[in-house]
């Protein structure tokens, strides 16, 4: 998958294209990477209480408090 984005990438950057077209393709990077980290954020404390539930009814972990 790496491969093709490098391919994907190098026919962006080797033709003759205006720095505007590779500015925007930039930002859209940043921008995805951006809603990546929110998402992973927002899902991670959610994900964190469920293991953490998931582990007291088995009794691998003591309850907090």
């Amino acid at each position: 998958m790496l491969s093709q984005f490098m391919l994907w990438l190098r026919t962006f950057v080797t033709q003759e294209e205006k720095g505007q077209t590779l500015i925007e393709y930039g930002l859209i990077l940043v921008l995805i990477a951006i809603v990546v980290i929110v998402l992973l954020t927002a899902v991670g404390g959610s994900l964190n209480a469920i293991f953490l539930n998931i582990s007291q009814v088995l009794g691998f972990a003591e309850p907090a408090g």
